[in-house]
């Protein structure tokens, strides 16, 4: 069984070399790696002439595609069976190929890759602790299957930037298709933003590619927001519901009711976001306290503050579509 892999890539030589020497090991049972460059710089350039002594590398100048057609793209040029992705900011274990491989050969129609976010930086660090923790994830990088199955479901959305792997994990359980989950991660991800400027520029940016295409979560956003703002509205009319117009004469009034419930929600909210939410995703204690707590409160909060917009508008959208 030997495998194609499809590999977008933009503008990040440095890291695909690292990526390429990741492949070294399973040399045997790559038939051909084929490289998407959506970027402007011409990787046949850059790409060091020990690689294709290894590998049959096929490189296509693809400049501005976005994720989705630069794997279709790659799709219609795979010769081989079985296909595999891997993303630029990404770097499989050694035994990713075989492990992979010997799942299809138990008639797994889809393989789910397995990623842990590894950084060493410490925003970074930070941006992880806030967002994915040390969790292991089924990811798009690092999954394979066939050719065959890749042309049935028609590929990837090609018109997002991001959210097209979403999309696509959707349509696999639409059509019954029998994927696997391994059980620990074989990919190692690294490709966080570097600074707080480029973090929200990112997350702001996907929220809008998202919105075109994820309806469930917008749909499940729009009923936790309308739940919300019936319960403040119950809270903020208690005294005038509850006291008879008696107020502070009242066994039932409540003082400072308002700054009361608007500080315990705060309080909540940035618990959440800081403690609870990093070490449901594994992040390690160690690294949450004693002051890390605040920094990751803070980050992630100002992450989901730039996603609102994005969120609304993909409620729109879900009122769109059901209209």
């Amino acid at each position: 069984m030997n495998l194609t892999i499809i590999i977008p890539f933009l503008d990040e030589d440095s890291s695909l070399k690292k990526l390429l020497d990741s492949l070294i090991h399973s040399k045997e049972k790559i038939f051909e790696i084929i490289i998407i460059n959506t970027g402007t710089h011409d990787l046949k350039n850059l790409v060091d002439h020990k690689y294709f002594s290894s590998f049959k590398i096929n490189i296509q100048n693809r400049p501005n595609l976005f994720p989705g057609q630069a794997r279709n793209e790659g799709i219609l040029l795979v010769k081989s069976e079985f296909v595999g992705f891997l993303d630029s900011k990404t770097i499989p274990k050694k035994n990713w190929v075989t492990e992979s491989l010997s799942k299809l050969e138990q008639n797994y129609q889809f393989v789910f890759g397995k990623y842990t976010i590894n950084e060493s930086e410490w925003f970074p660090k930070i941006l992880r602790a806030c967002t994915n923790g040390l969790k292991a994830t089924d990811c798009l990088p690092g999954s394979v299957t066939s050719k065959r199955l890749l042309e049935r479901v028609n590929g990837f959305n090609k018109t997002t930037r991001a959210g097209e792997d979403i999309e696509f994990f959707t349509k696999l359980k639409m059509l019954d298709i029998s994927t696997y989950s391994h059980s620990e991660p074989l990919i190692s991800y690294t490709g966080l933003p570097r600074n707080l400027f480029l973090a929200l520029k990112k997350w702001y940016r996907y929220s809008f590619e998202n919105s075109k295409i994820n309806i469930l979560s917008n749909q499940k956003f729009l009923y936790g927001l309308i739940s919300l703002i019936s319960f403040l509205y119950f809270l903020y009319s208690w005294n005038y519901l509850f006291t008879g117009n008696q107020w502070n004469q009242s066994t039932f009034f409540i003082p400072h009711l308002n700054t009361t419930v608007w500080g315990l929600l705060l309080a909540s909210y940035f618990s959440f976001r800081s403690i609870i939410l990093p070490l449901k995703n594994k992040e390690k204690i160690s690294f949450i306290f004693p002051l890390n707590f605040i920094f990751i409160g803070i980050v992630g909060i100002l992450i989901d503050l730039i996603k609102m917009p994005g969120r609304l508008v993909g409620m729109l959208n879900f009122f769109i579509n059901r209209s």
